[in-house]
Protein backbone atom coordinates (compact mmCIF):
# COMPACT_ATOMS: atom_id res chain seq x y z
CA UNK A 1 0.00 0.00 0.00
CA UNK A 2 1.50 3.34 -0.86
CA UNK A 3 2.06 6.24 1.50
CA UNK A 4 0.90 9.24 -1.13
CA UNK A 5 -2.66 10.23 0.27
CA UNK A 6 -5.12 9.70 -2.50
CA UNK A 7 -7.88 11.33 -3.02
CA UNK A 8 -11.52 10.95 -5.22
CA UNK A 9 -13.38 12.91 -7.70
CA UNK A 10 -15.75 11.24 -8.86
CA UNK A 11 -17.94 12.87 -11.53
CA UNK A 12 -22.01 12.46 -10.79
CA UNK A 13 -23.74 15.56 -12.27
CA UNK A 14 -24.92 13.96 -15.63
CA UNK A 15 -28.48 13.67 -16.39
CA UNK A 16 -28.55 9.83 -17.19
CA UNK A 17 -31.94 10.71 -18.86
CA UNK A 18 -30.99 7.39 -20.87
CA UNK A 19 -31.73 5.67 -17.92
CA UNK A 20 -35.48 6.34 -17.88
CA UNK A 21 -36.03 7.81 -14.80
CA UNK A 22 -36.02 11.40 -14.07
CA UNK A 23 -36.70 11.60 -10.60
CA UNK A 24 -33.45 9.57 -9.84
CA UNK A 25 -30.52 10.30 -10.72
CA UNK A 26 -28.35 7.29 -12.05
CA UNK A 27 -25.61 7.24 -9.53
CA UNK A 28 -28.50 6.88 -6.62
CA UNK A 29 -29.40 3.48 -8.66
CA UNK A 30 -28.96 0.58 -6.30
CA UNK A 31 -26.65 -2.32 -6.90
CA UNK A 32 -26.76 -5.10 -3.75
CA UNK A 33 -29.34 -3.02 -1.97
CA UNK A 34 -26.74 -0.04 -2.13
CA UNK A 35 -27.04 2.88 -4.16
CA UNK A 36 -24.22 2.64 -7.00
CA UNK A 37 -22.24 5.55 -5.68
CA UNK A 38 -21.74 4.48 -2.28
CA UNK A 39 -21.09 0.78 -3.73
CA UNK A 40 -17.71 2.60 -5.51
CA UNK A 41 -16.80 5.29 -2.43
CA UNK A 42 -16.42 1.87 0.04
CA UNK A 43 -14.69 0.07 -2.75
CA UNK A 44 -11.89 3.09 -3.40
CA UNK A 45 -11.67 3.41 0.62
CA UNK A 46 -10.88 -0.42 1.10
CA UNK A 47 -8.30 0.57 -1.55
CA UNK A 48 -6.53 3.43 0.32
CA UNK A 49 -8.50 6.40 -0.89
CA UNK A 50 -8.84 9.16 2.08
CA UNK A 51 -11.59 11.37 1.08
CA UNK A 52 -13.84 12.04 -2.13
CA UNK A 53 -15.04 15.19 -3.81
CA UNK A 54 -18.06 14.25 -5.34
CA UNK A 55 -19.14 16.79 -8.82
CA UNK A 56 -22.90 17.25 -8.17
CA UNK A 57 -25.40 18.95 -11.03
CA UNK A 58 -28.58 17.10 -11.92
CA UNK A 59 -31.00 15.83 -8.57
CA UNK A 60 -27.97 17.08 -6.80
CA UNK A 61 -29.63 17.16 -3.65
CA UNK A 62 -30.45 13.69 -4.04
CA UNK A 63 -26.97 12.38 -4.47
CA UNK A 64 -25.80 14.65 -1.12
CA UNK A 65 -28.45 13.26 0.46
CA UNK A 66 -27.69 9.08 -0.39
CA UNK A 67 -23.90 10.16 0.05
CA UNK A 68 -23.89 11.87 3.20
CA UNK A 69 -26.18 9.11 4.67
CA UNK A 70 -22.97 6.78 4.62
CA UNK A 71 -20.18 9.10 4.28
CA UNK A 72 -18.90 11.97 6.15
CA UNK A 73 -15.30 12.51 4.55
CA UNK A 74 -16.87 14.01 1.08
CA UNK A 75 -17.13 17.44 -0.09
CA UNK A 76 -19.71 18.49 -2.70
CA UNK A 77 -18.70 20.95 -5.53
CA UNK A 78 -21.84 21.87 -8.60
CA UNK A 79 -21.32 21.49 -12.24
CA UNK A 80 -23.25 24.54 -13.19
CA UNK A 81 -23.25 23.37 -16.95
CA UNK A 82 -22.90 20.35 -18.66
CA UNK A 83 -19.56 21.04 -20.76
CA UNK A 84 -17.91 18.01 -20.33
CA UNK A 85 -15.61 15.15 -18.41
CA UNK A 86 -13.13 17.49 -19.04
CA UNK A 87 -14.85 20.89 -17.04
CA UNK A 88 -16.92 18.44 -14.42
CA UNK A 89 -12.33 17.29 -13.23
CA UNK A 90 -11.61 21.22 -13.58
CA UNK A 91 -15.03 21.21 -11.08
CA UNK A 92 -13.74 18.49 -8.42
CA UNK A 93 -10.23 19.46 -8.69
CA UNK A 94 -10.35 22.91 -7.87
CA UNK A 95 -10.64 22.93 -4.20
CA UNK A 96 -7.86 20.42 -3.93
CA UNK A 97 -5.74 22.86 -5.90
CA UNK A 98 -7.13 25.59 -4.00
CA UNK A 99 -6.31 23.80 -0.87
CA UNK A 100 -2.24 23.08 -2.24
CA UNK A 101 -2.81 19.56 -2.47
CA UNK A 102 -0.48 17.30 -3.84
CA UNK A 103 -0.93 13.92 -3.61
CA UNK A 104 -2.42 11.34 -5.81
CA UNK A 105 -6.21 11.91 -7.86
CA UNK A 106 -8.33 8.95 -8.58
CA UNK A 107 -11.28 10.89 -10.92
CA UNK A 108 -13.72 8.82 -11.97
CA UNK A 109 -17.28 8.91 -13.53
CA UNK A 110 -20.48 7.75 -10.63
CA UNK A 111 -21.68 5.07 -13.18
CA UNK A 112 -18.31 2.89 -12.71
CA UNK A 113 -18.64 -0.20 -10.86
CA UNK A 114 -14.61 -1.73 -10.35
CA UNK A 115 -13.59 -4.62 -8.45
CA UNK A 116 -11.31 -3.81 -5.71
CA UNK A 117 -8.00 -5.55 -8.09
CA UNK A 118 -9.08 -2.53 -10.39
CA UNK A 119 -7.98 0.37 -7.75
CA UNK A 120 -5.41 -1.45 -6.34
CA UNK A 121 -3.56 -2.27 -9.54
CA UNK A 122 -3.98 1.50 -10.46
CA UNK A 123 -1.89 2.26 -6.95
CA UNK A 124 0.44 -0.47 -7.35
CA UNK A 125 1.43 0.75 -11.03
CA UNK A 126 1.73 4.32 -10.06
CA UNK A 127 4.23 3.19 -7.56
CA UNK A 128 6.26 1.23 -9.70
CA UNK A 129 5.99 2.80 -12.58
CA UNK A 130 6.78 6.42 -11.26
CA UNK A 131 4.07 7.18 -13.29
CA UNK A 132 2.49 10.97 -13.04
CA UNK A 133 -0.72 9.16 -15.09
CA UNK A 134 -2.09 5.36 -15.11
CA UNK A 135 -5.67 4.70 -16.48
CA UNK A 136 -7.61 1.80 -16.87
CA UNK A 137 -8.08 -0.05 -20.58
CA UNK A 138 -10.22 -2.59 -21.81
CA UNK A 139 -10.44 -4.65 -24.90
CA UNK A 140 -12.04 -2.80 -27.68
CA UNK A 141 -14.67 -5.62 -28.27
CA UNK A 142 -15.81 -5.63 -25.06
CA UNK A 143 -16.48 -2.10 -25.34
CA UNK A 144 -16.54 -0.85 -29.25
CA UNK A 145 -18.08 2.46 -27.74
CA UNK A 146 -15.44 3.51 -25.62
CA UNK A 147 -12.50 5.33 -26.62
CA UNK A 148 -9.46 4.25 -28.93
CA UNK A 149 -6.30 4.47 -26.94
CA UNK A 150 -3.25 5.35 -29.36
CA UNK A 151 0.03 4.40 -28.86
CA UNK A 152 3.48 5.02 -29.95
CA UNK A 153 5.93 2.22 -31.63
CA UNK A 154 7.23 1.37 -27.85
CA UNK A 155 3.45 1.01 -26.67
CA UNK A 156 3.28 4.12 -24.65
CA UNK A 157 0.02 5.72 -24.58
CA UNK A 158 0.18 9.35 -26.45
CA UNK A 159 -3.57 9.98 -26.79
CA UNK A 160 -7.69 8.64 -26.85
CA UNK A 161 -9.73 9.34 -29.72
CA UNK A 162 -13.70 9.34 -28.74
CA UNK A 163 -15.49 7.72 -30.98
CA UNK A 164 -17.92 10.61 -32.00
CA UNK A 165 -14.68 12.34 -33.12
CA UNK A 166 -13.76 9.38 -35.51
CA UNK A 167 -17.41 9.35 -36.76
CA UNK A 168 -17.40 12.93 -37.98
CA UNK A 169 -13.44 12.65 -38.67
CA UNK A 170 -14.89 9.59 -41.76
CA UNK A 171 -17.78 12.18 -42.51
CA UNK A 172 -15.63 14.80 -43.58
CA UNK A 173 -13.43 12.76 -45.66
CA UNK A 174 -16.28 11.15 -47.42
CA UNK A 175 -17.32 14.33 -47.86
CA UNK A 176 -14.13 15.30 -49.45
CA UNK A 177 -14.46 12.69 -52.01
CA UNK A 178 -17.77 13.45 -52.95
CA UNK A 179 -16.96 16.94 -53.49
CA UNK A 180 -13.89 16.02 -55.30
CA UNK A 181 -16.25 14.06 -57.83
CA UNK A 182 -18.86 16.53 -58.27
CA UNK A 183 -19.23 19.88 -60.85
CA UNK A 184 -20.31 22.85 -58.96
CA UNK A 185 -22.83 21.97 -56.30
CA UNK A 186 -23.72 18.44 -54.38
CA UNK A 187 -27.18 17.35 -53.73
CA UNK A 188 -28.20 17.87 -50.29
CA UNK A 189 -30.46 15.20 -49.96
CA UNK A 190 -26.75 13.34 -50.40
CA UNK A 191 -24.47 15.29 -47.75
CA UNK A 192 -27.69 14.41 -45.04
CA UNK A 193 -28.12 10.77 -45.86
CA UNK A 194 -23.97 10.68 -45.78
CA UNK A 195 -24.21 12.68 -42.22
CA UNK A 196 -27.26 10.42 -41.05
CA UNK A 197 -24.74 7.27 -41.53
CA UNK A 198 -22.46 8.50 -39.24
CA UNK A 199 -25.09 10.10 -36.67
CA UNK A 200 -28.33 8.51 -36.57
CA UNK A 201 -29.15 10.32 -33.84
CA UNK A 202 -30.91 14.12 -35.10
CA UNK A 203 -29.91 16.04 -32.19
CA UNK A 204 -26.38 14.73 -32.06
CA UNK A 205 -25.82 15.85 -35.87
CA UNK A 206 -26.87 19.28 -35.42
CA UNK A 207 -24.59 19.47 -32.89
CA UNK A 208 -21.89 17.83 -33.71
CA UNK A 209 -22.01 19.34 -37.67
CA UNK A 210 -23.63 22.93 -36.86
CA UNK A 211 -24.04 25.08 -39.78
CA UNK A 212 -23.22 22.51 -42.40
CA UNK A 213 -26.47 20.27 -40.98
CA UNK A 214 -28.01 23.34 -40.97
CA UNK A 215 -26.75 24.20 -44.93
CA UNK A 216 -27.80 20.93 -45.82
CA UNK A 217 -31.54 21.70 -44.56
CA UNK A 218 -31.77 24.92 -46.24
CA UNK A 219 -31.26 24.07 -49.79
CA UNK A 220 -31.54 21.20 -52.61
CA UNK A 221 -28.05 21.47 -53.92
CA UNK A 222 -24.99 23.14 -51.77
CA UNK A 223 -22.27 25.01 -53.87
CA UNK A 224 -19.27 22.94 -53.64
CA UNK A 225 -17.19 26.33 -52.49
CA UNK A 226 -19.87 26.11 -50.00
CA UNK A 227 -19.64 22.65 -48.63
CA UNK A 228 -15.48 23.02 -48.48
CA UNK A 229 -16.11 26.36 -47.03
CA UNK A 230 -18.02 23.82 -44.17
CA UNK A 231 -16.18 20.99 -43.97
CA UNK A 232 -12.65 22.70 -43.98
CA UNK A 233 -14.20 24.79 -40.98
CA UNK A 234 -14.94 21.48 -39.22
CA UNK A 235 -11.69 19.52 -40.00
CA UNK A 236 -9.28 21.50 -36.63
CA UNK A 237 -11.64 19.36 -34.40
CA UNK A 238 -10.75 16.06 -35.83
CA UNK A 239 -7.33 16.72 -36.12
CA UNK A 240 -4.64 15.26 -33.14
CA UNK A 241 -1.28 16.37 -32.81
CA UNK A 242 0.86 13.26 -31.73
CA UNK A 243 3.83 13.56 -30.34
CA UNK A 244 7.00 12.29 -32.79
CA UNK A 245 8.64 8.89 -32.40
CA UNK A 246 11.77 9.01 -29.73
CA UNK A 247 14.93 7.88 -30.31
CA UNK A 248 16.95 7.84 -27.33
CA UNK A 249 14.66 10.72 -25.77
CA UNK A 250 14.93 12.90 -27.95
CA UNK A 251 11.80 14.47 -29.69
CA UNK A 252 11.23 15.88 -33.05
CA UNK A 253 8.29 17.37 -34.75
CA UNK A 254 4.58 15.75 -33.65
CA UNK A 255 2.41 14.34 -36.22
CA UNK A 256 -0.59 15.60 -37.09
CA UNK A 257 -3.03 13.61 -37.98
CA UNK A 258 -7.18 12.99 -38.33
CA UNK A 259 -8.96 10.95 -36.21
CA UNK A 260 -10.56 8.27 -38.70
CA UNK A 261 -7.08 7.25 -39.64
CA UNK A 262 -6.22 6.47 -36.03
CA UNK A 263 -8.99 3.96 -35.38
CA UNK A 264 -8.15 0.45 -37.24
CA UNK A 265 -4.61 0.63 -35.01
CA UNK A 266 -6.39 0.95 -32.14
CA UNK A 267 -6.62 -2.70 -30.18
CA UNK A 268 -7.31 -1.14 -26.68
CA UNK A 269 -10.26 0.94 -25.28
CA UNK A 270 -10.42 3.70 -22.23
CA UNK A 271 -12.35 2.24 -19.88
CA UNK A 272 -12.22 6.46 -17.70
CA UNK A 273 -10.80 5.74 -14.53
CA UNK A 274 -7.73 7.58 -14.07
CA UNK A 275 -4.84 7.82 -11.18
CA UNK A 276 -2.97 11.23 -11.70
CA UNK A 277 -0.50 12.91 -9.23
CA UNK A 278 -2.33 16.11 -8.88
CA UNK A 279 0.44 18.22 -10.36
CA UNK A 280 -0.26 16.22 -13.46
CA UNK A 281 -4.13 16.67 -13.52
CA UNK A 282 -3.72 20.22 -12.32
CA UNK A 283 -1.56 20.91 -15.84
CA UNK A 284 -3.25 19.40 -18.22
CA UNK A 285 -6.92 20.33 -17.00
CA UNK A 286 -4.98 24.13 -17.50
CA UNK A 287 -4.76 23.07 -21.43
CA UNK A 288 -7.93 21.64 -21.84
CA UNK A 289 -10.06 23.16 -24.84
CA UNK A 290 -13.76 22.44 -26.35
CA UNK A 291 -12.06 22.04 -30.19
CA UNK A 292 -13.38 19.01 -30.95
CA UNK A 293 -16.80 17.25 -32.69
CA UNK A 294 -18.99 17.85 -29.41
CA UNK A 295 -17.71 21.18 -28.24
CA UNK A 296 -17.22 19.92 -24.57
CA UNK A 297 -14.11 19.74 -22.72
CA UNK A 298 -12.46 16.12 -22.80
CA UNK A 299 -11.25 14.70 -19.90
CA UNK A 300 -8.95 12.46 -22.38
CA UNK A 301 -7.49 15.40 -23.87
CA UNK A 302 -5.35 15.54 -20.83
CA UNK A 303 -3.82 11.86 -21.90
CA UNK A 304 -2.60 13.74 -25.15
CA UNK A 305 -1.47 16.76 -23.38
CA UNK A 306 0.83 15.19 -20.98
CA UNK A 307 1.95 12.80 -23.21
CA UNK A 308 3.14 15.47 -25.51
CA UNK A 309 4.62 17.60 -23.07
CA UNK A 310 8.59 17.85 -22.88
CA UNK A 311 11.03 20.14 -20.49
CA UNK A 312 13.54 22.33 -22.39
CA UNK A 313 15.58 19.57 -22.92
CA UNK A 314 13.10 17.94 -24.74
CA UNK A 315 12.70 14.93 -22.62
CA UNK A 316 8.76 13.71 -21.75
CA UNK A 317 7.95 15.34 -18.81
CA UNK A 318 5.13 13.36 -17.75
CA UNK A 319 5.16 9.45 -17.44
CA UNK A 320 1.96 7.43 -19.20
CA UNK A 321 1.06 4.09 -18.27
CA UNK A 322 -2.23 2.21 -19.12
CA UNK A 323 -3.42 -0.43 -17.33
CA UNK A 324 -5.30 -3.38 -19.06
CA UNK A 325 -8.26 -4.78 -17.25
CA UNK A 326 -8.05 -8.73 -16.79
CA UNK A 327 -11.98 -9.24 -17.33
CA UNK A 328 -14.81 -6.97 -18.38
CA UNK A 329 -16.81 -7.78 -15.08
CA UNK A 330 -13.60 -5.93 -13.53
CA UNK A 331 -14.74 -2.44 -14.98
CA UNK A 332 -17.94 -1.84 -15.72
CA UNK A 333 -20.32 1.51 -16.54
CA UNK A 334 -23.61 2.16 -17.51
CA UNK A 335 -26.11 4.31 -19.14
CA UNK A 336 -29.12 2.44 -19.31
CA UNK A 337 -31.53 0.37 -17.09
CA UNK A 338 -30.75 -2.33 -18.90
CA UNK A 339 -26.90 -2.01 -18.84
CA UNK A 340 -26.85 -1.84 -15.24
CA UNK A 341 -28.86 -4.99 -15.30
CA UNK A 342 -26.11 -6.57 -16.93
CA UNK A 343 -23.25 -5.10 -14.25
CA UNK A 344 -26.04 -6.99 -10.98
CA UNK A 345 -25.88 -9.89 -12.79
CA UNK A 346 -22.29 -10.19 -13.04
CA UNK A 347 -22.33 -8.93 -9.26
CA UNK A 348 -24.65 -11.94 -8.19
CA UNK A 349 -27.58 -9.37 -7.27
Amino acid sequence: MTSTPIVSVVMAAGRGSRMGSPDQNKVCHTLKDVPVICHSLATYERCGVSRHVIVVGHLADQVRAVVAREFENVEFVEQAQQLGTGNAARCGAQPLQDAGYRGWVLVVAGDKVLRDCVVTGLIDAMERQGADLCFVTGDRADNPGSGRVITDSAGRPVAIVEVSDIALSQALSELERLAAEAEGSVASAGVLALLRAHFPKESKLRQVCGSLYDLALDSEQIPLDRLLAEVAALVPKVEIDLPASETNGACGASQRVRAHELDDGAADVNLSVYLFSAEALYEGLRHLTPANAQGEEYLTDVVKYLAAARTDQGRPRYSLHALRVGAPDECMGFNTLEELNTIRDCWGD
